[in-house]
């Protein structure tokens, strides 16, 4: 079987934690992100990127993170010098960067992310009702 790249992926939320373990092959630290659908994503990095970079990141932060999705011996990964691809021999996420998010950025998600759940429950109503809770809520978009 043919080996594959590691899929990449982003989320943008809330930094919950960043917390050392102890491993077989060596120390990792566990970093959990929150976006705003309440899912939660925890990915792996070396400690020593972590002592460089997560100072910069205390927890609570609003970060956009980067990771590699690993499949045991179905992805891979290539060495210099090298064309055919190494299996990784795990499943998880792997860091592959970290960046500070907008604040304001972050808080237009949410607010668009509430007017889609708003309409969505406005839409499972009776009419007489749709009318009601569209002009109730008519006054706050005025503001």
């Amino acid at each position: 079987m043919s080996l594959k790249l590691a899929s990449k992926k982003e989320i943008v939320g809330i930094l919950l934690s960043a917390e050392t373990i102890e491993t077989k092959s060596g120390d990792l630290v566990l970093i959990s992100v929150q976006n705003i659908d309440d899912d939660i994503v925890t990915v792996t990095s070396s400690t020593n990127y972590w002592k460089k970079v997560g100072k910069l990141f205390p927890a609570d932060t609003i970060v956009k993170i980067s990771y590699e999705q690993r499949v045991k011996d179905v992805t891979g990964y290539a060495t210099e010098g090298s064309e055919e691809l190494i299996a990784h021999t795990s499943d998880g996420n792997n860091l592959s960067g970290i960046n500070r998010f907008s604040t304001l950025a972050y808080q237009r998600l949410l607010d668009a992310k509430d007017m889609e759940t708003g309409v969505a429950v406005i839409s499972s109503v009776e009419p007489d009702r749709v009318t009601a809770v569209a002009s109730y809520l008519s006054a706050f978009v005025r503001k």
